[in-house]
């Protein structure tokens, strides 16, 4: 009897430890993420994301509803969703799914859940690299 109450009493501390252990990495975790750490890249990991934007994203030109737009046009899209994509065009794949670069992140989306495109302004080649 006194044995498997020994191994209860083990048992119980080890799931205590293990919960503190997961509580203390979740911790730090949330605190990664509320001071903005994850997004710190140098600026050769970007450039080397945007090349393989390039190269995933290898049609340059396109046309929605009537309006075309290439590579390094500033645009508004609106998708089914209502959600908002502000960025630089980077082409489009053979599989209709097109690429915006934002400030933080690049957004890969399927053609046919766009609602809208609006052009915004043209940018250069030189303002994308």
């Amino acid at each position: 009897m006194i044995i498997w109450q020994e191994i209860l009493i083990i048992a119980f501390w080890a799931l205590v430890i293990t919960l503190l252990v997961k509580l203390i990495i979740w911790i730090f975790d949330q605190s990664a993420l509320t001071s903005g750490k994850i997004f710190d890249y140098r600026p050769y990991q970007l450039n080397a994301a945007l090349k393989r934007c390039y190269f995933l994203f290898p049609v340059e030109n396109t046309c929605f509803n009537g309006v075309a737009f290439h590579r390094g046009m500033h645009i508004r899209v609106v998708t089914i969703q209502q959600v908002i994509i502000e960025g630089k065009f980077i082409g489009v794949n053979h599989d209709d799914l097109f690429c915006v670069v934002t400030n933080q992140q690049a957004i890969a989306e399927n053609m046919y859940a766009v609602k809208e495109v609006h052009v915004l302004t043209e940018m250069n080649m030189q303002d994308i690299a």
